[in-house]
């Protein structure tokens, strides 16, 4: 009986394991159809982000195609002024020497002319007004040279 008795309890554990297995594997496939429709809804979203990823990619190209495209334009655009500005600081540069010879001119014709009135007054001759047109031409010559 005893050979019996062990028997029976050695049947009893294996059932009961088998049963165990047997509910496991309901679960078990539950298990594994959630994990395939996880794995489905992962994959989608991978081939997703994969569209975006190009998308943005060449979104990123084009912003950076028209950021360059902007600065070169930005750089033409500034060596314009630049060189504007400088033509501008020449041709003020230019007119500022040329009144200066003017001025410079001027005094001298003033200086000359003063001259000449001191000598004619000395003189009293009367050929004043030839005398003082030739002195300021003499300085002009002088000036042109």
């Amino acid at each position: 009986m005893i050979k019996y008795n062990e028997a029976q309890s050695i049947r009893k554990t294996y059932e009961h394991i088998v049963k165990r297995l047997k509910d496991e594997r309901v679960s078990f496939d539950n298990q594994i159809g959630a994990l395939d429709r996880t794995l489905q809804s992962k994959q989608r979203e991978y081939e997703e982000l994969l569209l975006l990823s190009g998308d943005a990619s060449h979104t990123r190209d084009v912003s950076n195609q028209t950021l360059q495209k902007e600065r070169n334009e930005f750089e033409v655009n500034r060596m314009k002024r630049e060189a504007e500005l400088r033509e501008r600081q020449q041709l003020v540069k230019v007119r500022k020497q040329m009144i200066e010879r003017q001025n410079r001119r001027e005094a001298k014709r003033r200086e000359i002319m003063e001259k000449q009135m001191t000598e004619s007054d000395f003189d009293g001759t009367s050929g004043k007004r030839n005398s003082i047109q030739d002195g300021a031409c003499r300085a002009e010559e002088v000036e042109h040279r």
